[in-house]
């Protein structure tokens, strides 16, 4: 009885390894400045219908997809959140910066200026408006790199 469970266990497992469970995606990375000056901490985006790979860039304006892109032509948005400045990202204080960032989405979205929230001009930002597109193929592409300019 022992021998036939696992058996069944084993098919079952094998049987979920089939799916596919999204596109086919291959590794970006590149480099992000604004205004020729290196953007950290800036999220990029690469989407498709049904799929987004994103990327945080460091310091010196790189990044890396953490889960790559799709292939084909990618629209691509780049945002940079700024939390104000008393902003404390101790959970303790109240809000992180997380959901800072998500409760000014909406005035974000509606083109309002604000103190904090998205410092990028919607042409770069907005994964409607973008006018930010690559084609990544299987060998993906580690020089995907963004040169924005803040007065667009």
């Amino acid at each position: 009885m022992l021998r036939f469970g696992l058996a069944s266990a084993f098919v079952v497992v094998l049987a979920g390894c089939g799916e596919n469970s999204g596109p086919v995606t291959a590794s970006v990375s590149g480099t992000v400045t604004l205004d020729g000056k290196p953007l950290a901490g800036a999220v990029v985006n690469f989407g498709v219908e049904g799929f987004i790979g994103s990327g945080k860039t460091g310091s010196d304006g790189t990044y890396s997809l953490v889960q790559g892109a799709a292939l084909g032509e990618n629209k691509v948005w780049i945002k940079k959140f700024v939390p104000p400045e008393d902003f404390s990202d101790d959970p303790e204080d109240g809000m992180d910066e997380g959901q800072l960032e998500a409760m000014n989405m909406d005035s974000v979205d509606a083109g309002e200026t604000t103190d904090t929230g998205e410092k990028i001009p919607a042409d770069y930002s907005d994964s409607e408006k973008t006018i930010l597109k690559v084609v990544v193929n299987e060998s993906g592409n580690s020089s995907a790199n963004f040169d924005l300019k803040s007065g667009n």
